[in-house]
C-alpha cells in the first residue's frame, strides 16, 4: 500500500481528500536529477539545460493562439482526483489526453501507459529523476518536437519527459492511471492562468492583463530558480505569533501546506506530531503530521491548517522553507501573472476558513466513470474497515455510486462522522462501516 512520502501529505482527512502529492513522487522541479553518465547530482536547472540540453520551461516553443490575442480563452477542467486543475490536451494532433496543471512543475511530462504507448514519440536521451527514498531511481526519455494543443492553444515544438509509470510507486495499481502528463511552467511563462475549481473552468488571459475583479486579493510573486513564491504568514501551535515565510506557490502538490523543520525561523512541529512513514519513488521516507494554527496568503486566512513537515536541513535551494499546495489553493479561485508577478485569490464570502478535525483515510479518483480508492491511510478508519488501494467504492450508506459522482462522495465523506460503503475487489463484494478518526 503507498504512503505518504514526506511535505507532500499530512494524516488528515481534509489533506487527504483535497489532494494526493501524487505528481510530487516525481516532479522534475525541486527534486534533484542526474545525468545517466555523471556521477553524482545536480540542481534541477543545470541538469536540464546541461547534461541533456532539456530547455527548461520549453523557451524555444512557439505559442500558436489568435483567439488568445483577442483577450480571455476559458479551458474546461476534467473531473479528476479531487480538485487538482486538469485539462484536455491534444497530443501531436491527437486530442483526449488529461494533463494537470502544476505551478511547480518545471517541465512537461507525458506519462508512458496502455493510452500513450503508441504516440511514437521520439528520443533524445534520457534523465534519472532522483527523489524521496534510497530505492533504484526511474529514467525517463527526452522526446523533442512535439506540439501540445490546450483548447485554441497550440505549443509547438515542445521538448518534453516521457516516463513510464510501471517504473513508479505513483498510482498504486495500473487502474489509476487517470492523468496522462503534467504541464506547468510552459503554460505559466506563457500566460496569466486562473483556475477556478468551483466553476469547473481554467483561464487564459494575455500575460500582464489577468484581473479577477473588486473581491480578488492579492500578494507578489517572487520568481526565483524557475519557479514561484509566494510570501505567507504562518502561525503555528508552538508560537503565538506568526512566521514570515516565502513559500512555492504548487497547484500540482497534494494537501494545504507542507514546511521544512527550521528552528531558526520558527519552523518547528508542535509536541507530539505524529511521525509517519511514506514511500516516495526509491522507497520508505518519513514525515511529521501536524497542523498550522493559522496561515494567511493574499489577505485570505485558513484556521487548523493539516501541514505536512519534512525534516530539518532537507530543503534545497528550490524547496526553500516549503510550499502551499492545491488543498487550500482550490478553496479559492485563483490566478497567476507573471507579467505582472501576482498571485491572486477569491476567496468568496469567506475570508477566513477552518479545515475539519478528523480522519477516514480514504481518497478516491473516477477511473472510467468507476470510483477507485487512490489512497488508504494506514490504521485510518477505512484501513482498518478492510479498504484496499485500488478497490472500486460501489456504494456509501445504501446509495450506490459511479466515478461521476466523486464530488457527492467527498462531500459526503467530509460531513458524516460514519459511513457505510460497500467496495469490489476482483470478483468480491465487501462492506464496513467507518467512523471518522478523531482529529
Amino acid at each position: 500500500m503507498p504512503r505518504h512520502p514526506p511535505y507532500l501529505m499530512s494524516l488528515s482527512l481534509r489533506l487527504v481528500l483535497r489532494g494526493i502529492g501524487l505528481r510530487a513522487w516525481l516532479r522534475v522541479r525541486w527534486v534533484v536529477m542526474a545525468c545517466r553518465f555523471v556521477a553524482g547530482s545536480v540542481p534541477v536547472a543545470l541538469l536540464l539545460t546541461g547534461c541533456t540540453t532539456y530547455p527548461v520551461g520549453n523557451r524555444q516553443a512557439v505559442s500558436d493562439c489568435p483567439a488568445c490575442a483577442a483577450g480571455t480563452v476559458e479551458l474546461p477542467l476534467l473531473p479528476g482526483a479531487l480538485s487538482y486543475p486538469i485539462v484536455e490536451v491534444a497530443i501531436n494532433g491527437r486530442p483526449g489526453y488529461r494533463f494537470l496543471f502544476d505551478t511547480g512543475a518545471m517541465g512537461t511530462v507525458i506519462f508512458r501507459h496502455p493510452r500513450t504507448a503508441d504516440l511514437a514519440l521520439s528520443s533524445r536521451g534520457e534523465i534519472v529523476i532522483g527523489g524521496l527514498g534510497d530505492g533504484a531511481r526511474p529514467v525517463a526519455q527526452v522526446a523533442p518536437g512535439v506540439a501540445l494543443q490546450l483548447g485554441p492553444l497550440t505549443l509547438r515544438d515542445m521538448t518534453v519527459l516521457v516516463l513510464p509509470v510501471d517504473r513508479l510507486a505513483l498510482f498504486g495499481s495500473p487502474d489509476l492511471v487517470f492523468i496522462d502528463g503534467i504541464i506547468g511552467n510552459d503554460l505559466w511563462t506563457r500566460f496569466g492562468v486562473e483556475v477556478d475549481a468551483a466553476g469547473g473552468r481554467m483561464r487564459l488571459h494575455r500575460l500582464g492583463t489577468t484581473d479577477l475583479g473588486s473581491g480578488a486579493r492579492s500578494a507578489a510573486l517572487t520568481v526565483r530558480h524557475d519557479h514561484l513564491f509566494v510570501p505567507v504568514r504562518v502561525t503555528l501551535p508552538a508560537s503565538r505569533d506568526p512566521v514570515a515565510v516565502d513559500l512555492l506557490l504548487d497547484s500540482g502538490a497534494g494537501g494545504a501546506l507542507h514546511l521544512v523543520t527550521d528552528p531558526a525561523r520558527g519552523l518547528v512541529p508542535p509536541d507530539g506530531a505524529v511521525t509517519t512513514e511514506g514511500r516516495g519513488i526509491q522507497g520508505p521516507s518519513r514525515a511529521i503530521a501536524a497542523r498550522a494554527t493559522a496561515v494567511e496568503v493574499a489577505d485570505v486566512r485558513w484556521l487548523n491548517v493539516p501541514t505536512g513537515f519534512g525534516p530539518e536541513g532537507a530543503g534545497s535551494r528550490q524547496l526553500g522553507a516549503g510550499l502551499i499546495g492545491v488543498g487550500l489553493l482550490s478553496q479559492t479561485r485563483w490566478a497567476v501573472d507573471i507579467g505582472q508577478l501576482r498571485l491572486w485569490l477569491v476567496p468568496g464570502d469567506a475570508r477566513e476558513r477552518r479545515f475539519e478535525d478528523g480522519s477516514f483515510g480514504l481518497a478516491t479518483v473516477p477511473v472510467a466513470n468507476r470510483l477507485l480508492a487512490l489512497l488508504v491511510q494506514a490504521r485510518s478508519p477505512a484501513a482498518n474497515a478492510g479498504l484496499q488501494v485500488g478497490d472500486e467504492l460501489i456504494s456509501i450508506d445504501g446509495s450506490s455510486i459511479t466515478g461521476s459522482q466523486q464530488a457527492a462522495v467527498e462531500a459526503a465523506l467530509r460531513t458524516r462522522r460514519t459511513a457505510t460503503l460497500c467496495w469490489r475487489r476482483a470478483d468480491e463484494v465487501r462492506c464496513g462501516t467507518l467512523t471518522r478518526a478523531a482529529p
